[in-house]
This record gives C-alpha cells, structure tokens and sequence, in this order.
C-alpha cells in the first residue's frame, strides 16, 4: 500500500507539472498495481507452502510420538499381563475357567494396538497412490468386498505434503468403509488435473443416516485435512443406498500463484 502511494503521488505531481500525460500515468498506475500484487501474491503462496509443510512435519512428530508412547507403555503392560496370565495357565495343573479367552482378548488387543501403531508411522505412500490405497484394502478386513480403486494423472508430481495428506483423507474414508458401511461393493477415484485434485469413495452399504454425528473423530479429521489443504469435503448418503465422499483440493504451483497461470 505504502509503495503504490508513493508511485500514485509521484506520478500526480508529474501529471501537475505537464511532465507526464493522464494516459501515461493511468498505464504507470495500473502495471505499479499489477506488479505489487503480483509480488504479494507470490509471497502469501510461498508463505502457505511454508505453513504447509510446518504443520505437516508437526503431524509427522506427533504421530510418531503417539505411536512411541502406544507401543512402549500400552503395548509394554498388555503384554506383561499376557505373560503373566500364560504363566499362571502353565503353573496350574488345572486350566481355571476364563483364563484362557483372557489371554485371547489380550493376543488380539495387541495385534489391533501393532496395527494401529503402523497406521501412525505410515506418514506418505512410498509407491503411487493407487497402489498404496490397494494395499489398504488388502490388509483389511475386505473378504468378499468388489472393489475397484483409480487414479487418473501422476501423482508422483504432487508437493509431498498435498500427496501425504491427500493419501490420509481416503485411506481414512476407506477405514470407515470397512468399519461401519456393511457394504460389498466399493469405488474409489482419484482425478489429478493441472489445477486441481478430485476424489470420490463410495460405497453400497448402510448410509450415514440424516444426521451423521458431526464430532466423529474420522469424519472431523478427513475435513481438517481438506481445509489445511485448502480444499472441501462432503460426506452424503448415495441415491439408493451407501454413501459418497468427495475430496477436492486445489493445487497451486510452485513458482507461481493459480490466477497468475494463465497470463
């Protein structure tokens, strides 16, 4: 602001003194405007790629610390007490009624925490999305599911942080699939454009009813992840049953800001 003022009065008192026609200062004007905005648009670009990859660092460590604190103190105590109730199985020379359904509940409470742990310290696909989203699929509970997972466009070309997070929303949107739908048949797509990233999961299961709980954890997360990106998600019940998630998130050059491109 205060530089286009300068620019503005210095060319007012040119145009007062004759030294500058009103047509020549209009044109000084508008390329001063076109100029400093173009620079300030760069630089607020520049900054969101900055807070970008800030936050998605700070999400790294915060993940791997839980995934840490999981794995040394929950998973540490779980299975002292599995050892100790096997021991006291073995000590005994008749089993005792519940004690071995407890070591049961206890082989499966630590596969659950070994798989949840994984999922924290799987930060960024490190093969295409598409087959990073398969493999989910394949190391969960899919038996009997028809699923089909695209994607159109390189995403080897995605910022690092825009992939990472893109990633985390479907996989996310896939959990709840396997979690909560019912459903048997499942479709996942994503469209990478030179502007903009486009995904749909759907599915033919149960729905999310007419008043989906707006504090689910899953749901709050994969809209947080959207917006941190810039970007919108919708999460709706399909026409004749199951439900639709639509991820879009915009995607900004490097170099330069969207509505700078196509000059």
């Amino acid at each position: 602001m205060i530089l286009f003022e300068v620019v503005a009065a210095r060319c007012a008192g040119f145009l007062e003194h004759n030294a500058l026609s009103s047509d020549v200062m209009l044109q000084v004007v508008v390329v001063a405007n076109r100029v400093i905005s173009e620079r300030i648009r760069l630089a607020a670009s520049s900054y969101t790629g900055f807070l970008l990859d800030t936050v998605q660092q700070a999400h790294v460590g915060e993940r791997r610390r839980i995934g840490r604190e999981l794995h040394d103190r929950v998973g540490g105590d779980v299975a002292a007490a599995l050892r100790m109730l096997e021991r006291a199985e073995t000590a005994r020379p008749e089993p005792v009624e519940g004690v071995e359904q407890a070591c049961e509940v206890l082989r499966d409470t630590l596969r659950d925490l070994r798989d949840l742990i994984h999922g924290l310290r799987l930060e960024e696909p490190r093969q295409s999305l598409e087959r990073a989203l398969l493999d989910v699929i394949d190391n969960s509970d899919a038996a009997g599911m028809t699923y089909l997972v695209k994607v159109n466009g390189d995403d080897s070309l995605l910022p690092a942080q825009v992939r990472s997070e893109v990633f985390l929303i479907i996989r996310e949107a896939l959990r709840n699939i396997f979690a909560h739908s019912l459903a048997r048949v499942l479709r996942a797509q994503i469209d990478i454009a030179p502007g903009e990233i486009r995904a749909t999961v759907e599915d033919n299961g149960i729905g999310i009813g007419t008043d989906p709980d707006p504090r689910s954890s899953g749901l709050s997360s994969m809209r947080e992840r959207a917006a941190l990106l810039g970007g919108s998600l919708a999460v709706v019940d399909r026409f004749g049953g199951g439900t639709r998630v639509e991820l879009a998130v915009p995607l900004f050059p490097a170099d330069r800001p969207p509505d700078l491109v196509a000059d």
